[in-house]
């Protein structure tokens, strides 16, 4: 990512997360030097996969309607297809739109403040990207460890009643899905399709949360330049301007940082 090397650490953070998620589904950022087909290559086994998954995943949810489906398992499949309908959709807007995100993030980055900061406005700053870490930590292992559990339940179940209680048990997937043929019929076309299955879900897992942080790290950044640009507003100075009379020259430099000259030079892209 060289558009931001030059951008501050503290600035950049937030989003080097953002990044590495939406980078493991193939959506990359600020890779204009990369060649074409090492940016776009596994676009083709990727979207074939989301694809399949989520038509055969379509088909199985429709068997609401014949009563073919327990409400116990509808009301667990419901959200699970509704996070895989908002993932694809994510993806089908930010791919087209990531010229336009990468020059939004170059602005912020070059707005971006470390220095003439005032000791309220360092502290605020530091406390919002603090907040801002803490969340993003949270929600991330919050939502990979719920995932991973999701994903690995009925591959354990299924083992512990097969090698511990030694029952005769169903293959159990992690997700209802229609196939053309029987994807449990022995192990070795289980865990294919255990691994295809979940090897899917997390790609759409990964651009729904890569671009809930995304849109979440751009607007903490906002909020923080506009927090500044607020405190920096309470502290201007009006001076009236000095001019020469009578060849009497006088002074017209202030440097206390507070004019309304200063404060344009700072914020003026962020106003306009």
């Amino acid at each position: 990512m060289d558009g931001m090397k030059n951008f501050p650490y503290e600035f950049t953070k937030p989003l080097l997360l953002c990044f590495n998620l939406l980078k493991r589904c193939n959506i990359g950022f600020f890779d204009d030097n990369v060649p074409f087909f090492k940016k776009y290559w596994r676009f083709f086994f990727i979207i074939p996969f989301v694809l399949i998954h989520y038509i055969t995943f379509s088909v199985y949810m429709s068997r609401v309607f014949t009563n073919q489906i327990k409400m116990s398992e509808l009301a667990f499949m419901v959200p699970v297809y509704l996070i895989f309908t908002q993932g694809f959709l994510k993806a089908a807007i930010v791919i087209p739109k990531k010229s336009d995100m990468e020059n939004l993030i170059k602005q912020l980055g070059i707005m971006w403040r470390t220095n003439n900061l005032n000791n309220y406005q360092t502290n605020k700053k530091n406390r919002f990207l603090k907040q801002l870490n803490l969340g993003h930590a949270v929600f991330y292992w919050g939502s990979i460890i719920a995932a991973w559990q999701n994903m690995l339940a009925p591959l354990v179940f299924t083992l512990f009643r097969k090698f511990v209680n030694e029952e005769d048990t169903e293959f159990l997937l992690p997700f209802g899905c229609v196939y053309p043929f029987d994807p449990v019929k022995n192990w070795m076309r289980y865990i294919t399709m255990y691994t295809f299955q979940t090897y899917t879900m997390f790609r759409v897992i990964y651009v729904y949360i890569g671009t809930e942080f995304v849109m979440i790290t751009l607007c903490a950044h906002l909020s923080i330049e506009f927090a500044l640009l607020r405190e920096d507003l309470k502290h201007i100075k009006p001076r009236k301007n000095k001019v020469k009379h009578d060849n009497e020259l006088t002074d017209n430099n202030d440097n206390s940082g507070n004019t309304i000259k200063s404060f344009i030079q700072n914020h003026q892209k962020l106003i306009e």
